[in-house]
């Protein structure tokens, strides 16, 4: 009589045979193994995703003290100072710029007219566009946009504050953060 097997699937997409009678032929130790290594990838899974929630957390701490860091730095005036058993610590502001696919025609556009088409390729490279970025906002030639009822900066809303496309960013995503570089010196 032919031996009983199933096509399943496997991890790489392969199909595989499985005798289904073995199942049911296993000795009681080797059911408690798979229940038992069953068991434990349950809770490996389970303990990886309280250490990525942890991590996020932490994450947004970091932020958080990071962003008060930076302004009582720059309220005081230091922009550099180094302390014994932390080493150097500075603030800075990181922005990062990207052109979505669907805004890619007007971007690129005004990247042309405030003459920067160089920055233009098959795709825009996002470490160049986000250092130019960072001049042009250094330079106050890009601001970020204020409310007009709270005077309070809207978020991921740029305007261009000079030049020939005095206004809204259009097909340019932009943002950053407070960011306090420490190295160990």
């Amino acid at each position: 009589m032919p031996e009983e097997k199933r096509l399943l699937w496997d991890s790489s997409g392969e199909n595989v045979a499985l005798d289904i009678r073995s199942l049911f032929e296993m000795s009681p130790s080797a059911r408690d193994d798979i229940k038992t290594l069953a068991l434990e990838l349950k809770l490996q899974k389970e303990h990886k995703k309280a250490l990525e929630d942890k991590a996020e957390a932490i994450s947004r701490e970091i932020t958080a003290k990071e962003e008060v860091l930076y302004d009582l730095m720059t309220s005081v005036g230091i922009l550099k100072t180094r302390y014994e058993g932390i080493g150097t610590v500075s603030p800075q502001l990181q922005y990062w710029a990207s052109i979505s696919g669907e805004m890619q025609t007007v971007g690129f556009k005004q990247l042309r007219v405030l003459e920067q088409g160089d920055l233009i390729q098959e795709k825009v490279n996002g470490q160049t566009l986000s250092a130019w970025i960072r001049s042009a906002i250094e330079e106050g030639e890009i601001i970020q946009a204020v409310s007009n009822i709270d005077d309070q900066p809207v978020e991921n809303c740029w305007i261009f504050n000079t030049g020939p496309l005095e206004g809204e960013i259009v097909g340019m995503k932009i943002s950053g953060k407070k960011k306090v570089n420490i190295r160990k010196g």
